[in-house]
């Protein structure tokens, strides 16, 4: 890989209202064409189906491109934006279609995204974890139970919260901490307190990536 030309347009979140896809869009088409004009690149990598996929099939080509679907990106993922699925449904097909490769992060999204392309051959590519970041430091007395991620019911947290009650008083029981933020936290909270454990339980919230650590 070091002898490919990398750069690229990033957004740190998926757009979810029509007018931040618009803005994106607005923004990422004629810098992403600039650098395309500027120079030669061997590959476009997609970071989802949309609105990041709209540029590597605007520039195919230029380049060849790959697609990575993450989630919301895949029709019927995300209950809220079925209006967008619906219209960019015909659009994702095309996008996927052309691509050069594509992949997804778990089976059940691969299986999700067959539903509307049947057949696409998509590998699956699990998210990775830096380990020379996250490295466990040994066993100590008490071990704790952490979750990270963004608290929305998809993530199954209340699942979570229900499993850990069942452990009951046992010794040296583990504290369960949850890192981050997200619609479902009041909710989760008042689930904690019926189930009795909201002493044992710890909401962090939103953590940056060195406060995670």
């Amino acid at each position: 890989i070091r002898d490919y030309k990398v750069t690229g347009v990033q957004t740190c979140a998926l757009p979810i209202s029509f007018r931040e896809l618009a803005e994106w869009l607005w923004r990422s088409l004629p810098y992403a064409g600039a650098l395309a004009r500027e120079r030669r690149f061997d590959l476009a990598h997609c970071w989802a189906g949309w609105p990041s996929g709209m540029i590597g099939w605007w520039l195919r080509t230029r380049q060849p491109y790959i697609v990575s679907l993450r989630g919301s990106d895949v029709p019927g993922y995300n209950e809220r934006l079925r209006w967008l699925d619906i219209a960019f449904r015909p659009c994702v097909r095309r996008i996927w279609r052309d691509a050069a490769h594509v992949s997804a992060l778990s089976h059940d999204l691969r299986a999700l995204a067959w539903q509307t392309e049947p057949g696409l051959a998509i590998d699956v590519i699990p998210n990775g974890v830096d380990t020379r970041q996250f490295t466990p430091v040994g066993r100590g007395e008490r071990n704790d139970i952490l979750f990270a991620g963004r608290l929305i019911r998809r993530k199954g947290v209340a699942h979570l919260l229900e499993a850990y009650a069942g452990l009951g008083d046992l010794p040296g029981r583990p504290r369960l901490l949850i890192a981050g933020d997200g619609p479902e936290r009041s909710a989760l909270k008042a689930l904690s307190c019926r189930l009795g454990i909201a002493d044992d339980v710890v909401f962090l919230g939103h953590l940056e990536r060195d406060r995670l650590v």
